[in-house]
């Protein structure tokens, strides 16, 4: 069988109706391929025609790029639309709505995801009867359960039930527990089942009402105990000089009884009487106090004026005052703190009232402060003819000088140092400079 391969541009293509493809010598047809979309009938009512095979329909797997009303196989799964249409690719079929109208016969597993429906109105398929709740479930499953019906007739169709363990049988039950102070006794099956007051944890009243045994008390007690048992009997007696009363809201005052009416008391030294209260007798200024119904100093009393010292903290305490002996340049801080004041600077310094004190020099006064020390700045007062020399002494400059416009003569002077005369500066003319 001979093969011959031809290749065949895009733009081509685009413009071939058919290809045929023929094999072997007798040139046998082996498929015709049609490269662009072919559409059978036309769109109107009297020409609609429809495609017709006596074979099978083979849909090789491929998404096109315009999915629109198109039937297509993705990766084995039929979709039309874009949408899967029957069987997926594990064989499941997926039916958004069947309606039957005569019997389905079903081998396999079926899924539901919707529910079933027996009409149009969407009727339940499954319904509750007497006594059964039927609950649809979101997935489209349903869920039943049954009431458990009371014995006899007219009772609830929901009743409570007391058990003495919990069942997965029942659906309304209570489990009975015994709390504190209760014992229970299960005497089995057929037996009775007993319930009793748990004799060490609750104390137990006798006919009278009197408890039969020791009680013990750890929290408060709260109610009356006027009386004792016998109910007449106050609890609390009264013994010498005190009276006992038993109030209408179950308390009970105690007061003592003054019998003792002729006794005398007499306040000595230093102390004062009010009636039966004995108290200290301060003396006004004499540096005591009563504070918070003790004895304490009073510092207030200590201090004398323009002694230094102060009273402070309630007047329990003593601090220097310094404004008492500030003399005249000095103040205090206002935090007891002795400073120079402001008045201590005189003329040339300034500082004072919490600055240091420091020398006021003139703006080209010709003093300067260097390293903290005061000395001569030349350059303030040098005049015509002198000049700093950079160190902070002052030399002549005679580039500073005007020029003579007479050009010199030997009555013209210079200055010299006599070394006759401890090299003072002295004049000389130029005249004599040449003798």
């Amino acid at each position: 069988m001979s093969t011959t391969k031809k290749k065949f541009s895009l733009d081509k293509l685009r413009k071939t109706d058919q290809l045929v493809i023929r094999t072997g010598r007798e040139k046998n047809i082996d498929r015709v391929i049609f490269p662009n979309p072919v559409e059978v009938g036309l769109d109107s009512d009297t020409l609609r025609s429809a495609l017709t095979t006596h074979g099978g329909v083979k849909l090789p797997s491929g998404k096109p790029s315009d999915i629109s009303n198109v039937l297509y196989n993705d990766s084995g799964i039929l979709k039309f639309n874009g949408k899967q249409v029957i069987t997926d690719s594990n064989g499941i079929v997926h039916l958004a709505r069947l309606g039957v109208t005569g019997s389905v016969d079903i081998k396999g597993p079926m899924r539901v995801t919707g529910g079933i429906v027996t009409d149009d109105a969407n009727s339940e398929f499954i319904r509750a009867g007497d006594r059964i709740q039927v609950a649809k479930n979101s997935d489209g499953s349903y869920t039943i359960t049954a009431d458990i019906q009371a014995g006899g007739s007219g009772g609830s169709a929901d009743p409570q039930y007391l058990t003495l363990a919990a069942s997965g049988q029942l659906n309304n039950e209570r489990v009975f527990t015994a709390g504190t102070g209760i014992t229970v006794s299960d005497g089995g099956s057929g037996g009775n089942f007993t319930v009793g007051v748990d004799t060490t944890k609750v104390p137990q009243l006798d006919k009278t009402n009197t408890f039969s045994s020791d009680v013990t008390v750890q929290g408060d007690i709260k109610g009356s105990i006027q009386k004792l048992s016998d109910g007449s009997t106050d609890y609390i007696q009264a013994g010498s000089n005190v009276t006992v009363t038993n109030n209408v809201n179950g308390s009970i005052t105690i007061a003592s009884a003054d019998t003792n009416t002729d006794t005398t008391y007499t306040s000595g030294n230093g102390l004062s009487l009010s009636s039966t209260t004995f108290s200290v007798n301060l003396q006004a200024g004499g540096g005591l106090q009563i504070t918070s119904a003790k004895l304490a100093v009073n510092t207030a009393d200590l201090r004398a004026g323009g002694s230094g010292l102060k009273a402070t903290n309630s007047n329990s305490q003593l601090s220097i005052e310094p404004n008492d002996f500030a003399g005249a340049g000095l103040e205090d801080d206002g935090s007891d703190n002795l400073r120079i004041a402001t008045a201590a600077a005189g003329d040339g310094l300034t500082g004072g009232g919490g600055s240091a004190l420091a020398v006021d020099l003139k703006s080209s006064g010709g003093l300067k402060i260097t390293s903290g020390e005061l000395e001569v700045e030349p350059t303030d007062f040098a005049g015509t003819g002198l000049e700093d020399d950079g160190s902070d002494n002052l030399r002549l400059n005679v580039h500073g000088l005007s020029t003579d416009g007479n050009a010199g003569n030997l009555s013209d002077s210079i200055a010299i140092a006599d070394a006759s005369d401890s090299n003072l500066t002295k004049k000389i003319t130029i005249d004599q400079l040449r003798t």
